[in-house]
């Protein structure tokens, strides 16, 4: 059986030490972007629809069916509640899914995958809106993408973009490239730069997922 350790102590550190993993402010809105766009990058190297599997979880614990994925739910659901407890209800989905369903198992090729990230991000690019509610979050989507990206492949790639992206500027490491390079541009364009800087990065890369 693969295991998610990963993926839960991914979920323990949003809830006990959120600042290493949220770019600006702790809002239900923050941490949404942050973990669809982890369960996105997981969703890379699978053959089925994560956010669509996770939502049906979510709805087969008695909730109705909607078109609505569960993120967008739990807020629509529970608007009397604060953002605080909004946070511990989809950490708490979230993280019982990924304890009870999930089970990795991917039938796809590394030619499979690499296809399936340029079409991830030939959508992001030029339909944005079906990825996050607001252009200003594209930073900490793509941040948590590569942090999901990471969970079942045999790479680092949030390390190693960063350490291209400094290349780049001859600047010293930093945490995050997405804020590199938005200094470094600081264009209301910043979201189809960071992109196609993504887009040339993967070019060029070998991907294989690798069981945990």
């Amino acid at each position: 059986m693969h295991s998610n350790n990963t993926i839960l102590n991914q979920i323990q550190i949003l809830r006990n030490k959120p600042e290493e993993l949220i770019i600006g402010d702790l809002t239900y809105v923050a941490f949404c972007t942050y973990i669809e766009g982890y369960i996105d990058g997981i969703n890379q190297l699978l053959s089925f629809n994560l956010r669509e599997d996770i939502t049906k979880y979510f709805e087969s614990k008695g909730n109705i069916h909607t078109n609505y994925y569960w993120t967008n739910q739990i807020k629509h659901r529970n608007e009397e509640k604060t953002d605080t407890e909004l946070i511990n209800i989809l950490l708490d989905v979230t993280e019982e899914y990924f304890m009870e369903k999930f089970k990795f198992c991917s039938k796809l090729s590394a030619n499979e995958v690499k296809k399936k990230i340029y079409n991830w991000l030939d959508g992001l690019k030029n339909r944005p809106k079906m990825y996050v509610d607001e252009i200003s979050s594209i930073l900490l989507y793509l941040e948590a993408f590569l942090d999901g990206l990471n969970v079942y492949s045999n790479r680092n790639f949030k390390s190693e973009i960063n350490q291209s992206s400094c290349q780049k500027t001859n600047r010293l490491t930093t945490i995050h490239w997405t804020e590199e390079i938005s200094e470094l541009y600081d264009s209301k364009d910043i979201a189809k730069i960071l992109i196609e800087h993504m887009e040339k990065y993967f070019k060029n890369i070998h991907i294989e997922t690798v069981l945990h």
